[in-house]
């Protein structure tokens, strides 16, 4: 965190003793940011005996001045920032209470962050970061806009960073501007960041709304997939020519006379964004989503198209790869040139239609193919003995979706419905917040039958399809493998293999490294109790291998 410029910590050192703070309970050790309404310190709270940080209602001239305009006092401030989001549960939104002191004066209490998103931001995250803290921060802001509230001040200084859980929180509602002194990354005034300002809220007596978030937030991925924020350059010329005192009529004007979506709709079509994405972040800059609860669908769409087609890329590549490796093999004799052949056949058919459908190789017997007409057969170690679960889940919507409304009947189309039947009766959550391979959000209104369900099945299936193509040999798949591959992903189980020294499920699954499980005790749970369902459910389709091999 940086440190305070001492001109900005003497003026706040003022304020703060206007203040006359008392209290048993709460210390306050050293002041840590500020803005035109109030003052943050990092504090102690003596009764639970951790640090905190302390929001103190200690407003400037211009605070007073705005205060003054919208009829409210210090108190009614505090409460306004810390009465809803006290109250609700949310999981991307930093927890605040209010608390008067021995000299009843209003303050609030929250969680310390040392590091905020400004901190990581400018670093090479990669797109599976990027997805991991585009959906907390679209998480965050559906969650304020169901408050009842716009934030109008999304930036980078306002989104704290937890360490311990690695993920991306909502700060500062207005009455301060939390840890943010000390910062140069960004010019900036009183009525919010100016890089990821909505366009309307650089005029005069402009009132922010939800849609502003929106925009913001547009700004902010452009700026984590690309290093800059998407008017960056203009903003930054006219500060070096006008300088910042007058830069909201100056931006106001720039809006005013420059098609500036035209503008962002060729940077973002240059740009090495994902195609997936491009649409979702040009939609924010033109403020199409009116609200958080839009455009987190909006963005569930764009990952899970980038995730379908990341996987048929890469089963693509692995079977070219594949192809090749037996042409290597294959000698120059007449079995030699006939395996040419065909391989160069299968390649000229395979790479330019990606659309399974179209084609009779292993992915059509397990994607397309019904239960009796598929060739594959799976095979398992044992049956296992799993703890009944503690609790349920109700995915009705999603099966109704999966079973009613997409109404497929292949081999992996059953599995898909045995798999969220399995997670419903244990309770196990479907979008884990570590595990980007089956990991969506608002699935089960109404509403969003038509939006988030279809990548979260279907995306399961592909996920499946893929997993049984590289357990496969012939048309015997490892049953086990495929479930935990599909679930888990290819590095995580080989992590667990290696840790196992072993490749045998019933090793590799109860695999330790420094005393914790590889695969979570959940995870370990929801794969057996998932074989044993599929082989239950399909026993037409699977055999133990001592079985298989005995009669072989």
């Amino acid at each position: 965190m940086s440190s305070l410029q001492e001109k900005d910590k003497k003026n706040l050192e003022a304020r703060l003793k206007q203040v006359d703070f008392s209290s048993d309970r709460y210390e306050l050790k050293e002041i840590i940011g500020g803005g035109c309404w109030g003052v943050v310190c990092r504090g102690y709270d003596n009764e639970l005996e951790k640090e905190i940080a302390i929001k103190l209602i200690a407003p400037d001239e211009t605070g007073k001045k705005q205060m003054e305009e919208r009829n409210i006092d210090l108190e009614k401030a505090a409460k306004k920032e810390a009465e809803q989001i006290e109250l609700a549960a949310c999981a991307n939104i930093v927890p605040r209470k209010f608390e008067l002191d021995d000299n009843k004066n209003p303050f609030i209490v929250m969680p310390l962050y040392n590091r905020f998103f400004s901190d990581i931001i400018d670093d090479e995250m990669g797109i599976p970061w990027i997805i991991k803290y585009a959906r907390d921060i679209a998480q965050g802001i559906k969650e304020v806009h169901e408050l009842g509230r716009a934030h109008c001040d999304l930036k980078p200084d306002n989104l704290a960073y937890d360490e311990k859980k690695d993920r991306v929180l909502i700060t500062d509602f207005g009455t301060a501007t939390y840890a943010t002194f000390g910062r140069t990354e960004s010019p900036r005034d009183n009525l919010g960041f100016l890089y990821t300002r909505a366009p309307e809220l650089f005029k005069k007596n402009s009132h922010p709304s939800k849609s502003s978030d929106v925009y913001a937030f547009g700004n902010l991925l452009y700026k984590m997939f690309t290093g800059e924020y998407v008017f960056q350059k203009e903003i930054d010329e006219l500060i070096g020519k006008n300088g910042i005192e007058d830069i909201n009529d100056t931006m106001d004007e720039f809006f005013e006379h420059n098609d500036y979506h035209d503008i962002a709709a060729e940077r973002i079509e240059k740009s090495d964004i994902p195609d997936e994405f491009k649409n979702l972040i040009m939609n924010c800059i033109n403020e199409n989503y009116y609200n958080g609860d839009r455009l987190l669908d909006s963005l569930e769409k764009s990952i899970g198209e980038y995730e379908k087609n990341r996987i048929k890329k890469d089963i693509s590549k692995e079977f070219r790869a594949e192809l090749f490796r037996k042409f290597k093999r294959a000698s120059l004799t007449a079995v030699g040139v006939a395996t040419f052949v065909t391989l160069f056949a299968w390649m000229i058919y395979f790479a330019p239609r990606p659309d399974y459908s179209q084609k009779t190789d292993f992915m059509a017997h397990a994607q397309e193919k019904g239960i009796d007409e598929s060739n594959i057969l799976f095979l398992r170690e044992k049956e296992y003995d799993v703890p009944e679960p503690d609790k349920k889940r109700d995915y009705e919507e999603l099966l109704y979706y999966h079973r009613d409304i997409r109404g497929g009947n292949s081999l992996a189309d059953k599995i898909v419905d045995i798999w969220i039947k399995t997670a419903e009766e244990r309770g196990y959550m479907l979008n884990k917040g570590d595990n980007i391979h089956v990991r969506h959000v608002n699935l089960f209104r109404e509403e969003h039958l038509a939006g988030s369900y279809p990548y979260h099945s279907d995306m399961i299936k592909d996920l499946l399809g893929y997993a049984m193509k590289i357990n496969a040999v012939g048309n015997k798949v490892d049953l086990e493998d495929t479930l935990a591959v599909a679930l888990l992903g290819v590095q995580k189980v080989r992590e667990a293999q290696k840790a196992a020294n072993s490749c045998d499920f019933d090793k590799y699954v109860n695999a330790k490294i420094n005393g914790e499980y590889v695969i979570p005790a959940e995870e370990q749970n929801f794969l057996k109790a998932l074989a044993n369902k599929v082989s239950q459910q399909i026993p037409q389709k699977v055999r133990l291998e001592q079985d298989l091999y005995q009669s072989e």
